[in-house]
Formats: C-alpha cells, structure tokens, sequence
C-alpha cells in the first residue's frame, strides 16, 4: 500500500491521536509536554509499520533487537507476533538481544555473527529490529552478518532519517537498504532512542571485557534508575501500545 493507503487503512480502525494520549510514556514524568511530540510522532510511525508488516508478522521465527534503544520496539513487536501465533496454534516467536554501535570492532563483530550463526535456526524468518537509522553505518554491519549467514530476514526501523524510497538515500550500505521498512522518515523512533526505562543500555566502558559481554547490552540494576516502578511502567505502556493498535492486524 502508498503512505495514502495506509493513512485511510488506519483512520478506518483507530485514531491515533486518541492512542497516543493514551500511551504516556514514563518519559513524559520527567520531559512533561516536549516528550509528548516524540510520543505522537512515535504511534504514527509504529503504527505505519504495522500496516507494512501486518501480512509477514505470523511468518517471523526469531526477533532481533539492535539493543539497546529497539529494545522497546522488539517487546512492541513480540507481543503482536505472539497474538497472531496464538490464532493459529503456532510456537512463539524467539528473541534475541544484541548490542548496536561497536561492529566495527573485529571481535565484536565475529562474536555477533558467532551468536547468530549459533541462535539463527537455518530457513527461520528473521526480523532484525531497530528504532532509528541515521547513516545506516551500524545496522548496516548487522545486515552483513546476517547475509553472510544467508539468512531470511526484513530489517524493521520504527523510523528513518531519509526517505527509503529515495534512490540516493542509504546508497552506501546497499545490504541494508534492501531489507529497510522503515514507519516513516522523521524522528518517531527517536522517542526510544537511550529510553532508560527499556531496563538495558550500552556499555561504554567495554574495552578489556569478554566479547561474551560486549555483544549484549547492559542491564540496569535499581541503583541506575530513579525506581523500578518506572521501569515496569513503560514495558507495560509498550505492551499496552501493542493491543490497542492490534486492530490493524485484522
């Protein structure tokens, strides 16, 4: 379907404005109204790339988020793959978590692409998750892996800095343009861009450690967060976000 197409799809089924008052984030206690823009912006462009995914999302057998900002976006997305699973008996959809930013680092990189390589069940369709591509440089270095190991997959940006459907845009990094749906080119995804209320982060102090810990994310304990009560919240918001815009799947 066209952006138009999608646009009535969804003012058939929802309004999404009324959605996104709903959904306040945990960052709005902090951002107050400046926060709420991002969150607008955010339920508009996830839900665009519902609709772009609505037919594939049953397929998928593994989720793999480019943690630690997709974090949110894969729970988002989990949820809805497992409600269409569950409609037809079907086993739940496999996730898998790993750090973003650092692939240009040679041991990092081989030990994500041995992870994969140990995870990633061959002819399991993939969706490789992420909340926002700027350059495209990192997730770039990700869709190389996975295309080394000739695997099966849609890479799923909640949004993008360019448009994908510009001949130019992401020219550099062809791997990943090929497999991009992005929700939209602006900067809805940046509402989880280092979302500490995801409960994980980057660790940028990981020179010298295992390439065990360099290739996931960072949980956060209590003591990094004002309170876990907080961090409950939103994973609650973004399954809640996730069943009020399921009727797009119908």
């Amino acid at each position: 379907m066209s952006r138009n197409e999608i646009q009535r799809f969804i003012d058939e089924k929802l309004d999404l404005l009324k959605v996104a008052e709903e959904y306040k984030s945990a960052d709005r206690e902090i951002m107050g109204d400046y926060a709420k823009g991002y969150e607008e912006s955010m339920v508009e462009d996830i839900a665009y790339l519902t609709v772009e995914l609505k037919d594939k999302l049953v397929d998928y057998g593994v989720i793999i988020s480019d943690d630690a900002s997709a974090r949110l976006p894969s729970l988002f997305f989990r949820r809805l793959i497992n409600k269409e699973k569950d409609k037809k008996k079907m086993s739940h959809v496999e996730t898998y978590f790993i750090a973003s930013g650092r692939h240009d680092v040679e041991d990092v990189y081989r030990g994500i692409k041995d992870y994969l390589k140990e995870k990633v069940i061959p002819n399991q369709r993939v969706l490789l998750v992420s909340e926002y591509i700027d350059t495209g440089r990192s997730i770039n270095r990700i869709c190389r892996i996975l295309d080394e190991l000739g695997v099966d997959y849609d890479l799923a940006a909640v949004s993008s800095a360019d448009p994908i459907d510009d001949g130019d845009s992401y020219s550099r990094y062809p791997e990943m343009k090929k497999h991009l749906i992005s929700g939209g080119c602006n900067l809805g995804g940046l509402h989880f861009h280092d979302n500490r209320g995801g409960g994980v982060k980057k660790d940028v102090h990981y020179m010298g450690k295992p390439v065990k810990d360099k290739i996931h994310p960072k949980r956060i304990t209590k003591g990094d967060v004002d309170d876990q009560r907080r961090m409950n919240a939103v994973r609650k918001n973004i399954n809640d976000l996730a069943d009020k815009l399921s009727p797009l799947l119908e």
